[in-house]
């Protein structure tokens, strides 16, 4: 595979104050790829062409690509080269996860920003959805009507009930996003499933779950897309 603009892309990469040499090839990598206009599972060169391009050696450019691998910018194989990685909704989660933990952010904001989004994720997925997803979400949702009684599992439904909404969405943002919550609603799922409803008995259902799933916006929507 040839790479037209590597040399000009590389020629501009100048070192930044307290930079290292690593942080200098990750940026020169994204760099990279940007210019080439590279896509999911596209390759990259070799660590010795890439160390030739960016003007450092083999082993800073096999640092730089297991912090990019850690962060899923690119997939490194056994025996072959790396390639570029879809993006990961894990990483955004950790992201998330530590701003909690280290006071960055509450909680209470992460859990504010998700019902936000999850408004606007409805709405799409009510106008958007295909007959397999409006299955799949209505299936979710009677989930949680069955398993009321069992907090993790009424959990462990919601949030791919949420999921499956956002992809229905058909923007992958959203996706990302939404999936990023995980962590956060796994680790206050208790918490919030009795402060939050201090009259809750195990057999007592919330009116979101008291209505049927046929009755649900993304439901009634227009016709579902085959």
């Amino acid at each position: 595979m040839e790479y037209a603009g590597a040399a000009d892309c590389m020629a501009d990469l100048e070192f930044r104050d307290s930079e290292s040499l690593v942080a200098r090839a990750i940026r020169g990598l994204r760099q990279f790829l940007n210019s080439e206009g590279l896509r999911i599972g596209d390759p990259l060169p070799s660590e010795a062409a890439l160390g030739q391009m960016l003007g450092v050696s083999r082993a800073v450019v096999r640092e730089a690509l297991r912090a990019m691998e850690a962060l899923k910018l690119v997939d490194i194989g056994n025996g072959r080269r790396a390639r570029v990685s879809g993006v990961d909704k894990s990483v955004l989660a950790l992201v998330i996860d530590h701003a909690v933990h280290t006071e960055q952010t509450t909680v209470q904001q992460v859990l504010d920003v998700r019902r936000t989004i999850e408004m606007r994720t409805v709405g799409l997925a009510a106008l958007r959805r295909n007959v397999r997803e409006c299955a799949e979400i209505t299936g979710y949702a009677a989930s949680m009507r069955r398993d009321f009684s069992t907090g993790e599992r009424v959990m462990e439904h919601d949030i791919a009930f949420h999921e499956a909404i956002a992809r229905a969405s058909k923007n992958p943002m959203f996706a990302l996003i939404v999936g990023s919550f995980q962590v956060v609603t796994r680790q206050t799922w208790r918490i919030g499933w009795v402060a939050g409803h201090p009259t809750r008995t195990a057999g007592a259902a919330s009116p979101a779950t008291r209505r049927s799933p046929r009755r649900s916006p993304i439901a009634i929507g227009p016709p579902p897309k085959i």
